[in-house]
Protein backbone atom coordinates (compact mmCIF):
# COMPACT_ATOMS: atom_id res chain seq x y z
CA UNK A 1 0.00 0.00 0.00
CA UNK A 2 1.42 3.42 -0.74
CA UNK A 3 1.80 6.38 1.34
CA UNK A 4 -1.12 8.33 -0.88
CA UNK A 5 -3.49 5.05 -0.36
CA UNK A 6 -2.97 5.21 3.11
CA UNK A 7 -3.65 8.30 4.14
CA UNK A 8 -6.81 8.03 1.97
CA UNK A 9 -7.56 5.04 4.34
CA UNK A 10 -7.19 7.02 7.22
CA UNK A 11 -8.71 10.46 5.97
CA UNK A 12 -11.91 8.35 4.70
CA UNK A 13 -11.86 7.06 8.58
CA UNK A 14 -11.17 9.93 10.23
CA UNK A 15 -13.60 11.80 12.87
CA UNK A 16 -11.67 14.53 13.00
CA UNK A 17 -8.29 16.52 11.41
CA UNK A 18 -5.02 17.04 13.55
CA UNK A 19 -3.15 18.65 10.60
CA UNK A 20 0.90 17.78 11.19
CA UNK A 21 3.18 20.63 9.71
CA UNK A 22 7.05 21.65 9.40
CA UNK A 23 8.48 24.46 11.15
CA UNK A 24 12.22 25.84 11.35
CA UNK A 25 13.13 24.85 15.26
CA UNK A 26 14.26 28.59 15.43
CA UNK A 27 11.19 29.64 14.81
CA UNK A 28 9.71 28.40 17.82
CA UNK A 29 9.07 29.92 21.11
CA UNK A 30 9.32 28.89 24.61
CA UNK A 31 7.65 31.08 27.11
CA UNK A 32 10.25 31.78 30.20
CA UNK A 33 8.71 29.62 33.44
CA UNK A 34 5.77 28.13 31.85
CA UNK A 35 6.87 24.58 31.18
CA UNK A 36 6.51 22.70 34.87
CA UNK A 37 9.47 21.24 34.41
CA UNK A 38 12.93 22.53 36.22
CA UNK A 39 15.03 22.11 33.50
CA UNK A 40 13.64 21.63 29.73
CA UNK A 41 16.96 19.51 28.48
CA UNK A 42 19.66 19.05 30.10
CA UNK A 43 22.92 17.96 28.10
CA UNK A 44 24.33 16.01 31.54
CA UNK A 45 21.57 14.16 31.85
CA UNK A 46 22.21 10.74 30.01
CA UNK A 47 18.72 10.55 28.28
CA UNK A 48 18.61 13.86 27.71
CA UNK A 49 21.96 13.79 25.83
CA UNK A 50 20.69 10.34 24.25
CA UNK A 51 17.58 11.89 22.96
CA UNK A 52 19.98 15.08 21.07
CA UNK A 53 21.39 12.42 19.52
CA UNK A 54 18.88 10.31 18.21
CA UNK A 55 17.37 13.58 16.80
CA UNK A 56 21.05 14.62 15.02
CA UNK A 57 20.68 11.19 13.12
CA UNK A 58 16.39 10.62 12.31
CA UNK A 59 15.21 13.91 13.44
CA UNK A 60 11.62 14.74 15.20
CA UNK A 61 9.34 11.81 15.01
CA UNK A 62 7.02 12.90 17.42
CA UNK A 63 5.40 16.36 16.51
CA UNK A 64 5.59 19.05 19.02
CA UNK A 65 2.20 20.82 20.05
CA UNK A 66 2.02 24.62 19.36
CA UNK A 67 -0.22 27.69 20.28
CA UNK A 68 -0.04 31.07 18.49
CA UNK A 69 0.04 34.33 20.29
CA UNK A 70 0.56 37.66 18.84
CA UNK A 71 1.61 35.86 15.89
CA UNK A 72 4.06 33.63 17.24
CA UNK A 73 4.34 30.06 17.75
CA UNK A 74 4.50 28.92 21.70
CA UNK A 75 5.28 25.50 22.47
CA UNK A 76 3.16 23.92 24.73
CA UNK A 77 4.24 20.14 24.32
CA UNK A 78 7.43 19.16 23.66
CA UNK A 79 9.77 21.20 25.37
CA UNK A 80 12.40 18.87 25.82
CA UNK A 81 12.60 17.69 22.25
CA UNK A 82 12.78 21.00 21.02
CA UNK A 83 15.78 21.70 23.52
CA UNK A 84 17.35 18.76 22.22
CA UNK A 85 16.49 19.78 18.41
CA UNK A 86 18.56 23.02 19.31
CA UNK A 87 21.19 21.52 20.78
CA UNK A 88 21.20 18.32 18.08
CA UNK A 89 21.87 21.64 15.96
CA UNK A 90 24.55 23.72 17.67
CA UNK A 91 26.95 21.31 19.54
CA UNK A 92 25.99 17.58 17.33
CA UNK A 93 26.27 19.67 13.72
CA UNK A 94 22.78 18.24 12.65
CA UNK A 95 21.69 20.01 9.77
CA UNK A 96 18.00 19.97 10.90
CA UNK A 97 15.81 22.28 8.67
CA UNK A 98 12.40 21.79 10.08
CA UNK A 99 10.73 19.51 12.77
CA UNK A 100 6.85 18.72 13.16
CA UNK A 101 4.44 20.61 14.72
CA UNK A 102 0.30 19.98 15.63
CA UNK A 103 -1.53 23.29 16.70
CA UNK A 104 -3.80 22.97 20.03
CA UNK A 105 -7.13 22.44 19.76
CA UNK A 106 -8.80 25.53 18.55
CA UNK A 107 -10.98 25.50 21.88
CA UNK A 108 -8.16 24.81 24.11
CA UNK A 109 -7.53 26.73 27.29
CA UNK A 110 -4.61 28.08 29.23
CA UNK A 111 -5.78 25.85 31.73
CA UNK A 112 -6.10 23.06 29.35
CA UNK A 113 -2.63 23.52 27.67
CA UNK A 114 -1.52 23.39 31.74
CA UNK A 115 -3.09 20.16 32.39
CA UNK A 116 -1.48 18.58 28.74
CA UNK A 117 1.60 18.56 30.62
CA UNK A 118 0.63 15.64 32.71
CA UNK A 119 -1.54 13.76 30.21
CA UNK A 120 0.84 14.07 27.49
CA UNK A 121 4.07 13.23 28.92
CA UNK A 122 4.46 10.57 27.56
CA UNK A 123 8.48 10.92 27.19
CA UNK A 124 10.57 11.25 30.69
CA UNK A 125 7.94 11.59 33.37
CA UNK A 126 7.63 14.72 35.43
CA UNK A 127 9.13 14.31 38.70
CA UNK A 128 6.94 15.01 41.63
CA UNK A 129 7.82 18.66 42.19
CA UNK A 130 7.21 19.51 38.51
CA UNK A 131 3.64 17.32 38.61
CA UNK A 132 3.29 19.78 42.02
CA UNK A 133 3.61 22.87 40.17
CA UNK A 134 0.96 21.90 37.14
CA UNK A 135 -1.37 21.43 40.13
CA UNK A 136 -0.74 24.64 41.86
CA UNK A 137 -0.78 26.69 38.43
CA UNK A 138 -4.28 24.65 37.47
CA UNK A 139 -5.68 25.31 41.17
CA UNK A 140 -4.66 29.10 40.34
CA UNK A 141 -6.45 29.10 36.71
CA UNK A 142 -9.61 28.14 38.98
CA UNK A 143 -9.60 24.87 39.33
CA UNK A 144 -10.24 22.27 42.69
CA UNK A 145 -8.68 19.19 43.83
CA UNK A 146 -11.51 17.29 42.80
CA UNK A 147 -11.16 19.09 38.94
CA UNK A 148 -7.54 17.97 39.16
CA UNK A 149 -9.04 14.29 40.82
CA UNK A 150 -11.27 13.62 38.28
CA UNK A 151 -9.28 14.46 34.97
CA UNK A 152 -5.83 12.85 36.10
CA UNK A 153 -7.46 9.75 37.89
CA UNK A 154 -5.05 10.21 40.65
CA UNK A 155 -5.83 9.69 44.52
CA UNK A 156 -7.20 13.19 46.14
CA UNK A 157 -4.50 12.84 48.90
CA UNK A 158 -1.75 12.63 46.75
CA UNK A 159 -3.03 15.94 44.77
CA UNK A 160 -3.27 17.30 48.21
CA UNK A 161 -0.07 16.63 49.67
CA UNK A 162 2.00 17.13 46.73
CA UNK A 163 -0.12 20.79 46.77
CA UNK A 164 1.62 21.11 50.03
CA UNK A 165 4.86 20.15 48.95
CA UNK A 166 5.57 22.52 46.59
CA UNK A 167 4.36 25.09 49.26
CA UNK A 168 7.00 24.14 51.58
CA UNK A 169 10.10 26.41 51.88
CA UNK A 170 12.76 25.36 49.37
CA UNK A 171 15.02 24.15 51.57
CA UNK A 172 12.24 21.37 51.50
CA UNK A 173 11.72 21.48 47.70
CA UNK A 174 15.21 21.45 46.78
CA UNK A 175 15.98 17.89 48.22
CA UNK A 176 13.57 16.64 46.67
CA UNK A 177 14.11 18.27 43.51
CA UNK A 178 17.77 17.09 43.63
CA UNK A 179 16.69 13.90 44.42
CA UNK A 180 18.37 13.30 47.80
CA UNK A 181 15.33 12.88 49.76
CA UNK A 182 12.14 10.95 47.82
CA UNK A 183 9.13 13.22 47.46
CA UNK A 184 6.36 10.69 49.97
CA UNK A 185 9.26 10.91 52.67
CA UNK A 186 9.18 14.73 52.45
CA UNK A 187 5.32 14.81 53.14
CA UNK A 188 5.23 12.63 55.46
CA UNK A 189 7.36 14.50 57.87
CA UNK A 190 5.62 18.02 56.65
CA UNK A 191 2.37 15.78 57.80
CA UNK A 192 4.71 14.56 61.07
CA UNK A 193 5.40 18.66 62.00
CA UNK A 194 2.32 19.81 60.85
CA UNK A 195 2.98 21.70 58.26
CA UNK A 196 5.65 23.28 59.91
CA UNK A 197 8.18 23.41 56.82
CA UNK A 198 11.23 24.71 58.62
CA UNK A 199 10.83 21.74 61.39
CA UNK A 200 10.49 19.22 58.74
CA UNK A 201 13.69 20.79 56.63
CA UNK A 202 15.66 20.45 60.01
CA UNK A 203 15.20 16.26 60.27
CA UNK A 204 15.47 16.12 55.97
CA UNK A 205 18.13 17.79 56.30
CA UNK A 206 19.67 15.89 59.51
CA UNK A 207 18.58 13.05 57.57
CA UNK A 208 20.97 13.66 54.49
CA UNK A 209 23.44 13.93 56.26
CA UNK A 210 23.35 10.38 58.20
CA UNK A 211 23.09 9.09 54.27
CA UNK A 212 26.02 10.75 53.12
CA UNK A 213 27.88 9.46 55.95
CA UNK A 214 26.83 6.24 55.00
CA UNK A 215 28.06 6.89 51.31
CA UNK A 216 24.20 6.84 50.39
CA UNK A 217 23.39 9.43 47.94
CA UNK A 218 19.37 9.29 49.09
CA UNK A 219 17.86 9.74 52.38
CA UNK A 220 15.32 7.39 53.50
CA UNK A 221 12.51 6.72 56.42
CA UNK A 222 15.54 4.78 58.76
CA UNK A 223 17.87 7.70 58.17
CA UNK A 224 15.20 10.26 59.60
CA UNK A 225 16.46 9.67 63.43
CA UNK A 226 19.87 11.31 62.26
CA UNK A 227 19.41 13.83 64.97
CA UNK A 228 22.12 13.76 67.51
CA UNK A 229 20.50 11.78 70.30
CA UNK A 230 20.76 13.18 74.22
CA UNK A 231 23.65 12.85 76.08
CA UNK A 232 23.05 10.08 78.51
CA UNK A 233 22.74 11.73 82.09
CA UNK A 234 25.64 11.77 84.44
CA UNK A 235 25.18 9.27 87.16
CA UNK A 236 26.06 11.93 89.82
CA UNK A 237 23.62 14.06 88.32
CA UNK A 238 20.74 11.40 88.35
CA UNK A 239 21.67 11.03 92.19
CA UNK A 240 21.40 14.65 92.88
CA UNK A 241 17.90 14.38 91.29
CA UNK A 242 16.99 11.48 93.04
CA UNK A 243 18.04 13.56 96.12
CA UNK A 244 15.81 16.01 95.26
CA UNK A 245 12.98 13.88 94.90
CA UNK A 246 13.45 12.25 98.11
CA UNK A 247 13.40 15.59 99.82
CA UNK A 248 9.95 16.07 98.42
CA UNK A 249 8.06 19.47 97.74
CA UNK A 250 6.73 22.05 99.80
CA UNK A 251 3.62 22.91 97.52
CA UNK A 252 1.88 19.19 97.86
CA UNK A 253 2.79 18.85 101.32
CA UNK A 254 5.14 16.19 100.58
CA UNK A 255 8.63 17.68 101.94
CA UNK A 256 10.67 15.67 104.40
CA UNK A 257 14.22 16.66 105.67
CA UNK A 258 17.13 14.88 104.15
CA UNK A 259 20.73 14.76 105.68
CA UNK A 260 23.98 13.00 104.73
CA UNK A 261 26.49 11.63 107.02
CA UNK A 262 29.49 9.46 107.53
CA UNK A 263 29.60 7.12 110.90
CA UNK A 264 33.03 7.87 112.43
CA UNK A 265 33.47 3.94 113.75
CA UNK A 266 32.13 1.79 110.33
CA UNK A 267 32.92 4.75 107.78
CA UNK A 268 29.84 3.85 106.18
CA UNK A 269 27.46 7.08 104.87
CA UNK A 270 24.07 7.45 105.73
CA UNK A 271 21.18 9.03 103.61
CA UNK A 272 18.62 9.87 106.02
CA UNK A 273 15.26 10.63 104.72
CA UNK A 274 12.58 11.32 107.77
CA UNK A 275 13.18 8.60 110.16
CA UNK A 276 14.34 6.22 107.72
CA UNK A 277 17.73 5.61 106.46
CA UNK A 278 20.12 3.76 104.06
CA UNK A 279 24.05 3.49 104.42
CA UNK A 280 26.54 2.57 101.77
CA UNK A 281 30.56 1.73 101.73
CA UNK A 282 30.57 5.01 99.57
CA UNK A 283 28.24 8.04 99.48
CA UNK A 284 26.84 6.90 95.87
CA UNK A 285 26.13 3.58 96.93
CA UNK A 286 23.88 5.08 100.03
CA UNK A 287 22.00 7.48 97.94
CA UNK A 288 21.54 4.39 95.79
CA UNK A 289 20.17 2.39 98.53
CA UNK A 290 18.01 5.30 99.59
CA UNK A 291 16.69 6.16 95.73
CA UNK A 292 15.82 2.60 95.17
CA UNK A 293 14.07 1.87 98.43
CA UNK A 294 12.80 5.22 100.32
CA UNK A 295 11.28 6.43 96.88
CA UNK A 296 9.75 2.81 96.43
CA UNK A 297 8.48 3.08 100.37
CA UNK A 298 6.48 6.50 99.47
CA UNK A 299 4.98 4.97 96.35
CA UNK A 300 3.97 2.32 98.21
Amino acid sequence: MTASSNQGVIKSLAVGRSDIYRMDPRDLHVKVDWNCRTVNFNPDDPEDLALAESISQVGVKQALTVYTEDGKAFISDGHRRHGATMYAIEHLAAEIKNVPVQTEDRYSSEADRVFSQIVRNSGKPLTPIEQARVFKRLIDLGWTEKDIQQKTGLARQWIVELLELQAAPAAVTNLVATGQVAATLAMATLKKHGGDGAKAANDLARAVDKAQSEGKKRATAKHMDAGEKPKPAHPDSMRLDALRELAGYVENGTDTSVSISQDDATREWVVRVGDNFRAGRSLRDAIDSAAVTLIKDNEE
